[in-house]
């Protein structure tokens, strides 16, 4: 933990380098040089890449630089351990700016997608079609307004099965305790193209074949 803590706060701030020998592992950090073993190197690194790990540390880093409140932290073997000699004052941290921004718990996200028409509103609205989108079906009105032009001149014709190349915008919630962001709802912001859905044509018999 403290090697995280060290790696993710303190240490952004000058360059590190480090030197990777047959037991020991060299952390060298301006005038400071710090000596580990390499298996707890290792395994630290492992850690580190743990989702629900690095969401703990996370967040218990970014509460302390948003309350105003703490001064500073310190870490100790034990909780009925002594005060720790060394802490490390709030302003010295530096944590990634989602954890300081309570917006974040609310975010957007726009990215191309193939859907599949399953629904289809015939008119101007803020009605939802429905689609099939990666396996799932989701509900999205349509907000490009030159789609909506194309379609009342008639330039195509829609039936189920079609497909919709177009941006989508995914409107996402954090889960303040597992720190995973849910859908919840989408919106078409452009129809890129329109693909009829394409019924397989049968091919002739050759001579001589038995029909199935």
């Amino acid at each position: 933990m403290s090697t995280y803590i060290y790696d993710h706060t303190l240490a952004k701030r000058d360059k590190i380098e480090v030197k990777v020998y047959d037991n020991e592992v060299i952390i060298v950090h301006g005038n400071d040089r710090i000596i580990v073993p390499r298996n707890v190197y290792e395994a630290e690194q492992m850690v580190a890449k743990n989702p629900t790990f690095a969401r703990s540390m996370d967040k218990m880093l970014g509460s302390v630089v948003l309350d105003n409140r703490v001064k500073g932290f310190g870490i100790v073997p034990d909780i009925d351990s002594p005060p720790p000699a060394l802490l490390l004052p709030r302003e010295l941290l530096e944590i990634r700016d989602e954890l300081l921004d309570p917006e974040a718990k609310v975010r957007v996200v726009e990215e191309d997608a193939d859907l599949y028409i399953v629904k289809a509103i015939m008119e101007r609205s803020k009605r939802k079609w429905e689609f099939k989108w990666h396996g799932i079906n989701i509900s999205a009105p349509i907000k490009d307004p030159n789609f909506y032009d194309d379609f009342a001149k008639h330039n195509f014709t829609i039936a189920p099965g079609d497909e919709f190349q177009a941006k989508i915008a995914i409107y996402q919630e954090r889960d303040d305790i597992s720190g995973i962001y849910t859908n919840r709802r989408y919106e078409v912001l452009e129809v890129y193209r329109h693909v009829p859905h394409l019924k397989p044509n049968k091919l002739p018999l050759e001579k001589g074949a038995v029909p199935e």
